[in-house]
């Protein structure tokens, strides 16, 4: 049986004050005629109280409710404040001097990162890659910051003129239980060759040895350095690679040697000349190489060495992917690239790249812009996390650069992500809109069934 509130009318003060209850709810009561004229004027009074007893018989829903909303929330809130997920930036006040710089100088990089890090701990690694004038992507040295600091100190002596654009990389990591998101800035320097060339730092003479007893001494060989760098272009019809590269030795291009080009379809199983070239007098070389068929390349620099200087050695893997037969993708790198594919549907270019850990690897991808018309569109995720890469213009083509540290990582290009944002935030308009309006079509229904059902049972 359904409760019954009544008013007790020898309870009242007054008739037009709140009702005393005795006994505010009674089962099975009737009303008889004595109450019924004291009713009359607490009506109203009634009613909101038997709306309020109405909703205390679902009470155990509502605390059930609220205590799962207030855990999740609380969890959630917990959570977060265990593990932030903290976002870091170089700051734009740093500096690189001399510059210009003369031949020789030693160049000092200073670099700042934002926030600071957590007392006792430092940002790294900092990975410092210049690409040189002659287009030679490079990795120059690998440091930290000062403990307790964001702030990072760098010094190298730059090996030819020309202007050099550096990049400076730190991949994130955890420290003190956060979350440091990835990083990346760019900067510049210019060597000119026609200021005054550094003056050599002179050396204490040695004291004297005895002349040793024996003549079967070897002489150690001078340590050489070949860098080498793949620029190609992007249409079917015309593909071609232009291999450049530079020897070097204690920072000096080494000039009039002979640099031997060959290359591997079988991952380096077996290798096939491509071309003999000689250096200039600044060390550097160059070749142009069309390539018969799409896939994978290992392309091999070899430099011989001699009586006085060591021999060299680098590979560049090389992978080419053609697109409908008029454009072509291809990525050059120090890593093993493997399953190259582009997705049509998604215009989404992805590629495995590893390599021995402890090392830094990078890649250079090459993409037209038939396919990608604006830069400011593109998306890089390493490993699905967001990254800055490097973007520069060339031709008809876009170079898309970066670095890391080796192990197996997975790479995705979304290539034109700023229209299918767009396409997407439409939609979500559109869901959002369908959402509101369903929401207040169903409150407008549950409020008209619970007004019909507060009339019957005041009747």
């Amino acid at each position: 049986m359904p409760r019954i509130l009544v008013v007790d009318p020898r309870n009242l003060n007054s008739r037009l004050s709140r009702p005393r209850f005795k006994e505010p709810f009674v089962e099975n009561l009737y009303l008889s005629k004595y109450y019924i004229p004291y009713l009359t004027p607490y009506v109203l009074w009634e009613k909101r109280i038997r709306r309020i007893y109405h909703l205390s018989k679902n009470r155990p829903a509502f605390v059930f409710a609220g205590i799962l909303i207030f855990s999740l929330f609380f969890g959630a809130l917990i959570s977060t404040a265990q593990a932030a997920t903290i976002n870091t930036s170089f700051l734009p006040d740093g500096s690189i001097a001399p510059n210009p710089a003369g031949p020789g100088q030693t160049i000092m990089m200073i670099k700042t990162i934002s926030p600071q890090p957590p007392s006792g701990y430092s940002y790294q690694p900092i990975t410092v890659n210049v690409i040189d004038s002659n287009g030679n992507y490079r990795t120059i040295g690998v440091n930290s910051t000062q403990t307790g600091t964001g702030t990072f100190y760098f010094s190298w002596v730059p090996d030819i003129t020309g202007k050099y654009l550096v990049i400076f990389t730190y991949p994130g990591g955890t420290l003190a239980g956060n979350t440091y998101t990835r990083c990346q800035s760019n900067d510049s320097f210019l060597v000119d060759g026609s200021l005054p060339t550094a003056a050599p730092t002179p050396s204490p003479l040695p004291t004297p040895m005895p002349a040793p007893t024996s003549t079967n001494t070897t002489a150690q060989k001078l340590e050489t350095s070949l860098n080498v760098n793949c620029q190609s272009s992007t249409t079917y019809s015309n593909f071609k690679v232009n291999i450049q590269g530079k020897l070097t030795a204690n920072n000096s291009g080494l000039s009039d040697s002979a640099i031997l080009l060959s290359y591997s379809v079988d991952g380096g199983s077996s290798w096939t000349p491509l071309t003999l070239v000689s250096t200039d007098n600044t060390g550097a070389f160059q070749a142009v190489w069309t390539p018969l068929v799409t896939g994978n390349y290992y392309l091999r620099a070899t430099y011989g060495g001699d009586s006085e200087l060591a021999s060299a050695s680098t590979i560049v893997h090389f992978a080419v992917l053609p697109f409908e037969d008029n454009s072509v993708f291809s990525v050059a790198s120090n890593s093993t690239v493997t399953a190259l594919a582009f997705n049509s549907t998604d215009q989404k270019l992805s590629f495995k790249v590893s390599g021995e850990t402890g090392t830094t690897g990078y890649v250079n991808i090459y993409i037209s812009k038939s396919l990608m018309s604006d830069a400011s569109n593109l998306k890089v995720y390493f490993d699905q996390e967001l990254l800055q890469p490097v973007t520069q213009s060339i031709g008809d083509s876009w170079l898309v650069s970066f670095t890391y540290h080796h192990s197996l990582h997975t790479v995705s290009l979304a290539l034109n992500s700023g229209a299918s944002n767009i396409q997407k935030q439409t939609q979500n308009i559109q869901y959002i809109t369908a959402g509101v309006a369903g929401a207040i079509l169903a409150i407008a229904v549950v409020m008209v069934l619970f007004k019909s059902k507060a009339k019957r049972k005041n009747i």
